[in-house]
C-alpha cells in the first residue's frame, strides 16, 4: 500500500499508510544519558537513592525506568510518531529494563509496528519499541498500542 498524499493535518500517515510498516523497524536516533540529566529527572521523578544518590550497590548512579522510558519516547515523537496521525496512546502492555542505564550511555532506538487493528474512526497499532547502549545491550524494551486516526477519506463502515 503506498502512502497517500496528505491534504489534512500538514502531511500526516493515516492508519492506512501506517500499515506498510508492519514488520519494519525503524530507527529514531540517540540520545546521550548525563549524570546531570539523571539525577534532575529523578530529583522531579523518581527519588530513589540509586538514582539521586551513590548507586548504592549499583558501583554509581542509574537512570530511573521511566527516565529510560521518557528517552524512548522523546526519540519515537521526534522521529516517526510526529509524522503519524497519532489520537493518543491507549496502553503499554509490557516493559522490561533488562540493564541499568548509567551516565556516558548513549542510547539508540527503533520502533516496530507489529499490527494495524481498523476500527470505525480510528485503528489501533501495536507498536515494539527498544533502546540499545553504546555496546548493543538492550536497555529497554517495551510493547504498546496507540490510537491512529483513519484517512479523511477512509470508508466509515469498519468495525469497531
Amino acid at each position: 500500500m503506498g502512502v497517500r498524499e496528505a491534504s489534512t493535518e500538514a502531511g500526516r500517515l493515516y492508519a492506512e499508510d501506517i500499515e506498510q510498516f508492519v514488520d519494519l523497524r525503524q530507527p529514531l536516533g540517540t540520545h546521550m544519558m548525563t549524570e546531570d540529566d539523571i539525577r534532575e529527572f529523578a530529583g522531579h521523578g523518581d527519588p530513589l537513592p540509586i538514582h539521586v544518590g551513590d548507586g548504592e550497590h549499583f558501583g554509581g548512579v542509574i537512570a530511573s525506568g521511566l527516565h529510560t522510558l521518557c528517552v524512548h519516547q522523546r526519540l519515537a515523537v521526534a522521529g516517526p510518531y510526529s509524522r503519524w496521525a497519532v489520537a493518543a496512546g491507549r496502553r503499554m502492555t509490557s516493559m522490561s529494563l533488562p540493564r541499568s542505564v548509567r551516565p556516558g550511555d548513549t542510547l539508540t532506538g527503533w520502533v516496530t509496528v507489529a499490527q494495524v487493528s481498523p476500527r470505525v474512526r480510528t485503528a489501533v497499532a501495536r507498536i515494539h519499541g527498544e533502546l540499545i547502549n553504546q555496546n548493543g545491550d538492550q536497555v529497554l524494551s517495551l510493547e504498546l498500542e496507540a490510537v491512529v486516526k483513519n484517512h479523511p477519506t477512509a470508508t466509515s463502515d469498519r468495525s469497531r
